[in-house]
């Protein structure tokens, strides 16, 4: 389930890297370059944004938080003027989103927050090598496609429901004992 998981992620990087690449050539057409490349990074973190609340299925407060990061994507959009702080806020963004939507305790954060800080690096040295947004983005979702190997809230539910099979088993034969011990003395 974990291969799958990292596979159905990376599939997605490659697929919005994809996306972004002709992302850029259309937008190139209609904005000058530095324009350009803030709107694609900001309409494939908010793509990405979207895939990471719609996976998680908690019934309530999906559409706030939806809300609540496209409106901080556009104001870092509108008053961001450097390409690095403008990664680094979406990439915060996400790191906070995964924190809210996927971990349940502080070690799984910090894990992520430490993949999140190599994935920015990766990419920021990809950008050095090549120029290339679209080469460092892919770097970048590629590294963060590793986020499924940190234990979160799917494996604690996980050992949570056998926890919970376990007492309800051991509940379960202590009334089969009581009520064969009551049928015994009548």
């Amino acid at each position: 389930m974990k291969s799958a998981s990292v596979i159905q992620h990376l599939s997605i990087a490659i697929a919005l890297s994809c996306f972004a690449f002709i992302n850029q050539l259309l937008l190139s057409q209609f904005f000058y370059s530095f324009f350009a490349n803030k709107l694609n990074i900001a309409i494939i973190t908010c793509l990405y944004l979207s895939y990471l609340i719609w996976q998680n299925r908690l019934p309530a407060g999906r559409l706030i938080l939806f809300t609540v990061n496209i409106v901080i994507v556009l104001i870092s959009l509108e008053y961001l003027q450097s390409l690095k702080s403008l990664c680094l806020t979406y990439l915060s963004l996400i790191w906070i989103t995964r924190s809210i939507l996927r971990y349940t305790n502080g070690l799984s954060i910090l894990a992520d927050l430490v993949l999140c800080i190599i994935s920015i690096g990766t990419a920021f040295a990809a950008f050095n090598v090549s120029n290339s947004i679209i080469i460092s983005l892919w770097c970048l979702l590629l590294v963060q496609a590793l986020h499924t190997l940190i234990p979160g809230r799917n494996v604690a539910n996980k050992l949570y429901q056998q926890t919970s099979a376990d007492n309800f088993e051991q509940a379960l034969q202590t009334a089969e004992k009581a009520l064969q011990q009551l049928l015994r003395q009548v």
